[in-house]
């Protein structure tokens, strides 16, 4: 009876050690187990915690490049636009100077033809032909003109003889023409032309050639 319940005792000692064994492996295998997945879950947050800083970099750079793209266009279109003044108005103010000179030279030149003009006229011994000629030969030179005209000073004494002679002149040559003497404003308050009352001098329009017709101004007198 003895040796029995020795018998038994260890094999119910056996078996207890061997429930301890197993509880102890399965105690291990848990904690290796729980071990696994609280690294498998780090695993997958590290992973998110990368990507995400790396989405943050590269958000970075691309905004670095587009705030920087668009500095250098705006910078490229400054620099165009102040380019495309600056060059508009050196255009404006090469044509406004060669406008400037053409207008001067134009302007020299009708002075030098009206000097010719005046220079040659003012002899007694100049007919109506010479004016002509002399018409002709400055507008040969190229000077764009309408009319010229001189008017001689003429005293009261030779009223008579200049009428007299453009009278002929006119219905010889300009028979529509009604000529009718000098004419003029006679008083500060005229407003109408009218025939000259008697005066020490005239400026008649007594020498004139022009591309049309002025009938009306023939004989004007401005004095």
């Amino acid at each position: 009876m003895t040796n029995y319940n020795k018998k038994q005792f260890d094999i119910e000692g056996g078996l207890i050690d061997e429930m301890k064994e197993s509880r102890e492996k399965a105690t291990v295998r848990e904690s290796h187990k729980s071990r696994g997945e609280e690294a498998r879950e780090e695993e997958p947050s590290i992973g998110s915690s990368e990507r995400h800083e790396r989405f943050n970099r590269i958000l970075v750079i691309v905004t670095l490049i587009v705030v920087l793209g668009c500095a250098a266009s705006f910078a490229f279109l400054a620099v165009g636009i102040t380019s495309a003044l600056t060059e508009q108005e050196d255009q404006f103010e090469r044509s406004a100077t060669d406008l400037v000179a053409k207008i001067e030279s134009a302007w020299e030149d009708y002075v030098h033809a009206a000097s010719i003009i005046h220079g040659r006229c003012r002899g007694r011994n100049f007919t109506r032909a010479d004016f002509r000629d002399l018409y002709e030969y400055i507008t040969a030179n190229g000077l764009d003109f309408q009319a010229a005209q001189f008017d001689p000073n003429i005293s009261h004494a030779e009223r008579d003889y200049y009428e007299e002679e453009a009278r002929m002149f006119y219905e010889e040559n300009y028979p529509q023409v009604n000529y009718t003497g000098f004419r003029g404003f006679n008083t500060d308050e005229s407003t109408t032309v009218e025939p000259r009352s008697n005066s020490s001098f005239y400026f008649p329009i007594h020498y004139m050639v022009s591309e049309f017709p002025v009938h009306s101004l023939v004989g004007e007198a401005h004095v």
